[in-house]
């Protein structure tokens, strides 16, 4: 569906909220949405499947919402401290961030700040940046003031845009990873290096065969030795995302 020909609330919403509802599970809002937390030493199936999916992806999309169970909510987000091992976890349904942020005011707010909904895409995107922030507030460690929803909503609009460009440039890369300012092709085994004189940032895919995450060994190495992890196509980048 393309987007209608006037950009209004009323006009966004009657083309593309229907097929928005039939796409996401539980839409109605939870009793209630509790933040709880686990320690190193606790085993949670929830933080291991979406840990594969998001962060090792080594199961698709697909396999993640058949392995979950269905009779809980349907989003799962979760933080870990590194310095005490703590995870913080939330569970949600789209409800609940449809109560907290109405889909009519989102969409006016978007309106607002010039965005242009081309079609069901870019309409289904800009309303997941809601779960996003949902997620944040209820994770962070300190209370999340307006200035810094705005920065948060502004930087996801500004994501999303250079990975739809680079989409519609490219429709036949599927997945694409953001590095800076530039959006790159997410290949399996490649990883993108920028080396700063602080650390070093890399974006990662994992290989066919489900190679884990660097060692801190292999992340020295790269770092202060310039050597490059066995199996991995390495690409450095500046900081803005160019390739060098």
């Amino acid at each position: 569906m393309k987007n209608p020909s006037i950009q209004t609330v009323e006009s966004l919403m009657e083309t593309y909220n229907s097929k928005y509802d039939t796409q996401k599970p539980n839409i109605n809002p939870t009793s209630s949405v509790k933040v709880r937390i686990i320690d190193e030493n606790t085993k949670d199936p929830r933080v291991e499947l979406t840990k594969q999916l998001f962060i090792d992806e080594t199961i698709t999309s697909d396999e993640y919402f058949d392995r979950i169970d269905h009779s809980r909510p349907a989003y799962f987000a979760f933080k870990t401290e590194k310095s005490t091992g703590k995870t913080r976890i939330i569970e949600y349904s789209l409800g609940d961030v449809d109560t907290k942020y109405p889909r009519h005011e989102w969409i006016q707010m978007l309106i607002d700040k010039g965005v242009t909904i081309d079609d069901y895409n870019d309409y289904e995107e800009y309303l997941d940046i809601r779960k996003g922030l949902f997620s944040k507030e209820h994770l962070a460690d300190h209370s999340i003031d307006t200035a810094e929803k705005t920065a948060y909503i502004n930087k996801e609009i500004h994501n999303y845009q250079i990975i739809r460009e680079a989409k519609r440039t490219d429709p036949d890369v599927k997945d694409w990873t953001l590095v800076g300012e530039k959006a790159h092709p997410s290949i399996p085994g490649r990883m993108y290096v920028c080396k700063t004189d602080s650390e070093i940032k890399i974006k990662q895919k994992m290989t066919s065969n489900g190679k884990p995450e660097l060692t801190d060994k292999q992340k020295t190495d790269l770092q202060n030795k310039g050597i490059e992890p066995e199996g991995w196509e390495v690409v450095h980048t500046d900081k803005k995302g160019n390739i060098l």
